[in-house]
């Protein structure tokens, strides 16, 4: 099972009025009935691993 997704950006605006900081943050959601195919359900807890370009899902 193939998907292609956009990294978007996340911003977050911090601070006090004339002291406010935006933060820019990547951002993927992943949602959709194909996570049920491939054996995740709801409320179920995942380990998330980033190595070598690449994030692996695996149920815990």
């Amino acid at each position: 099972m193939k998907r292609i997704r956009k990294i978007q950006a996340r911003y977050k605006v911090s601070g006090a009025i004339g002291y406010r900081k935006t933060t820019v943050t990547p951002s993927l959601e992943l949602a959709g009935n194909w996570f049920e195919k491939a054996g995740f359900l709801p409320n179920q807890l995942v380990n998330i691993v980033c190595e070598d370009g690449a994030i692996i899902i695996r149920k815990q």
